[in-house]
């Protein structure tokens, strides 16, 4: 079967998985329309504690992520995902696979898989027990742009295809629960999509979040999700976008000191009451900072959770 066909059947079965998931939630959680588009709610966001969150227009679900060096230190990564959770955020974002060409430029493969599996598993672990959701991309199409630094690969370079089916099986791995893909952050070509449909054949019964061109609205038939990136801290995104400050736009406003800088805590803040006002079902301050906890904008975030 060529590949258009397998991705087509791939989402003929996920629309199928998902009919007959609303039949058996019907009783639970009414089907309502947001903003003209039907209402989406993550069913896998929960722990054992009994703690749960959805992502729902109407409904904000604050969230951060420390997304080019998530993976480097396993005690920085528990720390920052245990302060999330203390100060009320309920989203925690990385970057499965572009963290590297920031963080280790050039180092081998072998190395970024061990860093990447080690790391994604206490992500995993730690926003079960939290009942946080972890919001990841597979990859980024800036990949190889050499923007801000990066020193990474094409998305069509034979060793980053090769990195991307690996990263993709990791995920499917381990399982939905509490997790939101967004396949290729800023998708705009081939490489990019080619990533988006091998995660709508490889990984059926995930919840997917487009981001084609970086502000994607409203939701393609294959995602659940649509994400939007904005250029300013004053821009309205679409109501039931989950919004991420993946932008040098506006991390140079969010941040102190430009694009790789700490957060302002009071312009976070102000930033997120922004979203929890037009109800975006989440709204992640997305972080290239390199440096130690930013506890201050973590905090700062959390006191604009609703």
């Amino acid at each position: 079967m060529g590949t258009e066909w397998s991705w087509l059947a791939a989402a003929v079965r996920r629309r199928t998985v998902r009919i007959r998931r609303g039949f058996v939630a019907a009783a639970l959680v009414p089907l309502l329309l947001a903003g003209g588009c039907e209402e989406k709610t993550n069913p896998y966001a929960s722990s054992p504690g009994g703690r749960s969150r959805s992502l729902r227009p109407g409904h904000p679900v604050l969230g951060y992520g420390r997304i080019a060096h998530w993976a480097l230190d396993l005690g920085m990564l528990k720390a920052e995902l245990a302060a999330c959770d203390e100060a009320g955020l309920g989203i925690y974002t990385v970057s499965l696979l572009g963290w590297w060409r920031y963080a280790l430029p050039g180092a081998p493969d072998q190395q970024i898989r061990d860093l990447t599996e080690a790391a994604y598993k206490v992500l995993i672990e730690e926003c079960r027990s939290r009942g946080m959701i972890a919001l990841i991309d597979v990859h980024n199409q800036n990949s190889g742009s050499r923007k801000h630094g990066e020193q990474g690969r094409p998305l069509d370079d034979p060793a980053e295809v090769a990195l991307i089916d690996w990263g993709i099986e990791l995920v499917r791995k381990h399982g939905p629960a509490n997790v939101v893909v967004v396949p290729c952050r800023e998708a705009r070509e081939e490489s990019g999509f080619a990533v988006e449909r091998k995660c709508v054949e490889r990984l059926d019964g995930f919840q997917l979040c487009a981001n084609a061109g970086s502000r994607t609205w409203p939701a393609p038939g294959w995602a659940d999700y649509a994400e939007w990136h904005p250029w300013n801290v004053n821009e309205a995104p679409p109501a039931g976008a989950i919004v991420a400050s993946d932008t040098a736009a506006i991390l140079s406003q969010l941040n102190a000191g430009g694009v790789f800088g700490p957060g302002q805590p009071e312009v976070a803040r102000q930033w997120m009451l922004a979203g929890v006002a037009q109800g975006n079902p989440a709204r992640v301050f997305y972080t290239l900072y390199p440096g130690p906890v930013d506890l201050a904008t973590i905090q700062a975030i959390g006191s604009a959770a609703p």
